[in-house]
């Protein structure tokens, strides 16, 4: 039913934070050392932050705006816009991972964010209005 599709959704959305956690505590780390190409580690104080402030699908931002009484479609359609946000906000980001502290987890999430959108679009595109 619409709800375990939205569950399924949510929990795949939950592995991506996951991942996210365990990049920047890697991270941190090289924020204390430094680096000869990045000696102030500005990329990853910027990738720290961008970490907390993304936001998008899996966020209690997005959980808190909707109000209870959507229809599947209208979530689907907010799915939709917030998988695309977070595909730019990950392709953004991708470079200033280094190859060693899980640039190859970014393209996983890249790819698997492509395939919800497909999913959500599709799934949408098969409800009557």
């Amino acid at each position: 039913d619409d709800a375990d599709y939205l569950r399924q959704l949510a929990s795949m959305e939950d592995e991506h934070a996951r991942s996210f956690i365990e990049m920047r505590s890697r991270l941190m780390p090289r924020e204390q050392a430094g680096t000869a190409m990045d000696p102030h580690d500005q990329n990853a104080w910027y990738l720290a932050a961008m970490a907390d402030a993304h936001g998008g699908e899996g966020a209690p931002s997005a959980a808190a705006a909707l109000t209870g009484d959507e229809t599947i479609q209208e979530i689907l359609a907010q799915a939709i816009e917030l998988e695309k946000h977070s595909i730019l906000y990950y392709i953004g980001i991708l470079d200033m991972v280094p190859a060693d502290y899980g640039r190859d987890k970014v393209h996983r999430i890249i790819r698997e964010e492509k395939d919800h959108f497909v999913t959500l679009k599709k799934k949408l595109g098969s409800l009557k209005p």
